[in-house]
């Protein structure tokens, strides 16, 4: 908001010149003030130099804006915002500004304040955000923290790394689960064992069971039964059903020895002794292929297990190794080159830049070594720029104190010149009238009472007085001459004493650059100007 007409023209002045720039201390108070500053807040430098920085706020911001620019200066950030500043006359300015702490040797020594003149719409959302009630915190300044580099790394590496654990995890318990279904089926096959146990024992009953022939069938269906549930394998179906042919014809030839055939008897026997031996190698080939399917199945597991540990251990170890070279190649070039920023915005320009990295890191440790070197450069020809406009100062000012002590000289000659030329001139005038009237007295005498004697006096007393005239307008002129000489003189000397000023103004110029030039540390050890 401008207040005035007045307010309008130094706002306009400065929003055409350069930005409004202001340095503090620690402690808020002004230390540096550049001429826009100067123009737009109504105070001379002298009376912003050691005040407050609060000098110029408008009691119509908030505190909380306030205490959020010094919340982040203290955290070493930067801040930016709009800003309504208060003019000496009471008028009113509104700046985009933003604020940045001095650093030198890595530590806070002052914070500096670059504005700008705001927009309209700058100025409306500003007006609107500062009627308002307080804003809520962000949380998006420490969440932006927690993101960086090294932070976005340990996350990315143990989710990784979890997952491989995780991974693992589950592979290996299907391995267990696996071994579980194992244990199961181990356990069928002993039950398989124990039926052809039982069976065998059954056989062994038939060939000496001498009863009805009723029990003897009774047996033999219930062994069939359970042979039934062998032959669904068809690894023993072969051998199970010759066993089943064998364990029918042993039951009737168990029922004829029953009757009394003694032939029947011994080839029952027979029979009996073979259907043991079937059922043994059949027991035996069982155990033997269960024992086989569990050393392989466990081998299997093993395997699978040991693979994936190392899965997970290669895993583990390439992510590591990944992360090695990420922070070598990635991250430790981007931290030198935000090092070598953070020195050359604390005015250390000294600093040697490796250039390591590659991609685009390395291209921004080329680009910060570049920006340093023509720094240096900007540095020292500022420097040097500074050194000649003193030289040059220093001739001129020699120069024009000659010139000035020359027309001082030369105007107190001609002023001496003019009154010694009026008075030699008047002095000999008088003579010369004296000497007119004495003549003319001593003619007057010889001539008594001879008119024609006077006349003739008369007339040359005339000619004289003309001659005397003529000569008095020649005297003027010559005075008049003098007189304006010495004008010129005196003209040329306040020329002479303006140059003089403005060498001054120059030489005082020339110090303040010298002065922020030696903000920048160009040569180890040492400070500009």
């Amino acid at each position: 908001m401008i207040n005035s007409k007045d307010d309008l023209i130094v706002v306009d002045a400065v929003r055409e010149t350069s930005a409004i720039v202001s340095k503090t201390d620690l402690c808020g108070m002004i230390t540096y003030a550049n001429d826009a500053f100067v123009r737009i807040s109504g105070y001379t430098r002298e009376e912003l130099i050691g005040q407050p920085h609060n000098i110029v706020r408008h009691p119509d911001m908030p505190a909380w804006a306030f205490a959020d620019l010094w919340g982040r200066l203290e955290a070493g950030d930067l801040w930016r915002g709009i800003v309504k500043n208060l003019a000496k006359d009471g008028g009113s300015y509104w700046v985009e500004a933003t604020v940045v702490p001095i650093r030198k040797a890595g530590k806070t020594i002052g914070y500096m304040s670059v504005r700008t003149m705001a927009t309209e719409q700058q100025i409306q959302a500003a007006e609107k955000l500062y009627r308002g009630a307080l804003p809520k915190q962000k949380t998006g300044l420490k969440l932006n923290r927690m993101l960086s580099i090294h932070s976005g790394y340990l996350l990315g590496s143990l989710f990784v790394m979890l997952l491989l654990v995780v991974g693992g995890y589950l592979g290996i318990g299907g391995i267990r689960q696996g071994g579980a279904q194992l244990v199961y089926q181990n356990q069928q096959v002993l039950h398989n064992v124990v039926v052809l146990g039982d069976l065998n024992s059954e056989v062994e009953n038939l060939k000496r069971n001498t009863g009805t022939v009723a029990p003897v069938l009774k047996s033999v269906d219930e062994n069939m039964a359970r042979l039934n549930g062998l032959a669904a394998d068809e690894n023993y179906r072969a051998s199970v059903e010759e066993i089943k042919k064998d364990l029918v014809k042993l039951s009737t030839l168990q029922g004829l020895s029953h009757a009394g055939d003694a032939t029947a008897m011994a080839h029952a026997s027979a029979v009996a002794g073979k259907l043991q031996s079937e059922i043994s190698a059949l027991r035996r080939t069982i155990v033997a292929s269960a024992s086989r399917q569990v050393s392989q199945h466990l081998q299997r597991n093993e395997l699978i297990e040991n693979i994936s540990l190392t899965g997970i251990f290669l895993g583990i170890s390439l992510v590591l190794l990944f992360g090695w070279y990420f922070m070598r190649s990635i991250v430790r070039p981007l931290e030198m080159a935000i090092d070598n920023f953070d020195k050359m915005a604390e005015g250390d320009l000294t600093g040697e830049v490796q250039l390591t990295g590659a991609g685009e890191t390395g291209h921004l440790i080329r680009s910060s070594a570049t920006m340093q070197m023509h720094l240096k450069v900007v540095m020292d020809e500022l420097l040097l720029m500074a050194e000649h406009i003193d030289q040059h100062c220093l001739a001129l000012n020699t120069a024009l104190f000659e010139i000035s002590d020359h027309l001082d000289c030369q105007h107190d000659k001609l002023i001496e010149a003019k009154s010694l030329f009026e008075m030699n001139t008047t002095v000999e005038i008088k003579d010369k009238l004296d000497h007119v009237r004495a003549a003319i007295q001593a003619l007057l005498q010889v001539s008594g009472g001879d008119m024609a004697m006077q006349d003739e006096i008369r007339n040359d007393m005339d000619e004289i007085l003309c001659l005397e005239q003529l000569r008095s307008h020649t005297f003027n002129d010559f005075l008049e001459k003098i007189q304006q000489l010495s004008d010129l003189v005196v003209d040329n000397r306040m020329e002479t004493h303006e140059a003089y000023s403005m060498s001054a103004q120059l030489h005082t110029i020339s110090t303040q650059l010298k002065q922020m030039v030696s903000y920048f540390e160009v040569v180890p050890g040492t400070r500009n100007g």
